[in-house]
């Protein structure tokens, strides 16, 4: 494979359903070997260029800071394209749906991974959630890449009316038989829509996938992975734990560290904006990411570098927090926050995004006693219906620090 390729784009692809002008308008362009950038905020969400070669531009969702945009040539995702053909089988005969915006990498990623192997194309962006699963069923889709915001939309949806308005254990009904293959990423899965998924896709293979805009795919995790963990490293990547500090000396199993890969997948910049916390040490990359491996290489995440806290001198790794949060079958969303404490160094509060449960915050402050040491513990639970939203579906954290400390 040549170093620069251009997007293939393969004229058996058929636009089942959607906006006809922004799919022909990419076409052409994907046609010409223009460059293609993608905005999440504007209403115009591709702008395409020409250059003297194809390059792929897309803005990051800015959870935790200013958006930036991701510079990346075509072969980066290329060959991911034909690394995910060889382990799910993709051709001509699949039809794919996308159900965000195309502006949001995820959703881009997904249409181009169609054109390049002649599958069809469903584009539900602009439709209620109800409507997106009757499409999905009629239209017959086999693959779809959706967050966990995206697919829990779908869930409520599908649930029995007694489910929507008391916690049951009615089982959600068959939303789309076809299909066969279910990618989740943009967060991870929480206890209950987990098991939604299976009852809603019944014929699916359903993987989680960890990644970043800078990274694309980094693991992929199935049924038998541990529940904590994002999976094993996708082929061809190579995950290294290292020490915090220089000279980032490689760590032993369960050791945590910052996250270093090496992949034929990785960005080649920044277009516009930075990150401190982005760093090249000759082939491997570093994005300020920090977790560890296991023994059998699953990788488990602690969170960004920039989200780890002391409090009364212990780190305390606020994702962490989060992620056993997440576990409890009533909690939709959740943001672990930390606000300046002169004393500690910090206090820590949860943000729960969820239905009102009467016991709820009261569960979930004993399960954090019993599961977090004491400097993890949450000072304060507060629960919300839902929590604001960026573009990609993530959780804005941004948002969420500036109403906490307005509240102070």
């Amino acid at each position: 494979m040549t170093d620069w390729l251009r997007f293939r784009l393969d004229k058996a692809s058929r636009l089942l359903t959607g906006e006809n002008a922004l799919f022909e308008r990419l076409c052409d362009a994907l046609q010409a070997g223009y460059s293609i950038q993608t905005h999440q905020t504007s209403s115009t969400p591709l702008t395409i260029k020409k250059e003297k070669q194809q390059w792929l531009y897309c803005e990051t969702s800015g959870s935790t800071g200013k958006a930036k945009i991701i510079q990346r040539k075509p072969k980066s995702w290329i060959e991911s394209f034909e690394q995910n053909a060889s382990l799910f089988a993709l051709s001509k005969t699949d039809r794919y749906a996308l159900l965000g915006h195309i502006g949001h990498s995820l959703t881009l990623y997904a249409l181009l991974e169609a054109l390049h192997h002649g599958a069809d194309i469903a584009l539900l962006q602009g439709l209620g959630p109800k409507t997106q699963g009757l499409e999905l069923a009629e239209k017959q889709i086999s693959i779809l890449y959706a967050t966990p915001t995206q697919l829990r939309l779908l869930a409520q949806t599908a649930a029995p009316r007694s489910q929507t308005e008391k916690d049951t254990k009615e089982p959600n009904q068959s939303l789309c038989p076809s299909l066969r293959l279910l990618m989740i990423g943009g967060g991870k899965l929480n206890a209950k829509l987990a098991q939604d998924l299976k009852q809603l896709f019944p014929n699916a293979r359903i993987h989680e996938f960890y990644g970043a805009s800078e990274t694309s795919f980094l693991t992929l995790a199935d049924e038998s992975c541990p529940i904590a963990s994002v999976g094993k490293a996708y082929p061809n990547v190579t995950l290294q734990i290292r020490a915090i500090e220089p000279p980032f000396q490689p760590l032993p199993p369960f050791e945590t560290g910052e996250i270093w890969i090496s992949s034929p997948y990785l960005f080649d910049g920044y277009a516009e904006g930075d990150s401190k916390q982005t760093i090249w040490q000759e082939d491997f990359l570093s994005i300020g990411e920090l977790g560890y491996l296991d023994d059998k290489g699953y990788l488990y995440l602690k969170g960004r570098k920039n989200r780890m806290v002391t409090v009364a001198d212990h780190n305390v790794f606020l994702q962490d927090i989060e992620q056993i949060l997440l576990r409890d079958r009533r909690v939709e969303d959740c943001a672990v926050l930390a606000i300046p404490d002169a004393l500690r160094g910090a206090r820590i509060i949860a943000i729960i995004g969820a239905a009102d449960h009467p016991t709820m915050l009261d569960d979930l402050r004993q399960i954090c006693q019993k599961t977090l040491a004491p400097p993890a513990i949450p000072k304060e639970f507060i629960r919300l219906d839902h929590l604001p939203k960026l573009p990609s579906g993530k959780v804005d954290l941004q948002a969420l620090q500036t109403w906490i400390e307005a509240k102070e």
